[in-house]
């Protein structure tokens, strides 16, 4: 078998599509929890750059 802990299988019956949907939903849903992502953190100054590129987009309207 190819399943792992880092890329398991998970078995889905597909005679029902809505409901497979939702399962298959489920799934991705609580895989992408697990994974226990956030923001990156942002510098001061990184974050005064980045508004300064910001006023220079929104004057060009």
């Amino acid at each position: 078998a190819t399943a792992a802990p880092h890329a398991p299988w998970f078995v889905v019956p597909a005679d029902d599509k809505r409901n497979m949907r939702l399962i298959v939903a489920q799934v991705v849903l609580e895989q992408l929890r697990d994974l226990q992502m956030s923001y990156p953190q942002v510098s001061a100054e990184r974050r005064a750059e980045l508004q300064g590129y910001k006023k220079l987009l929104l004057a060009e309207k």
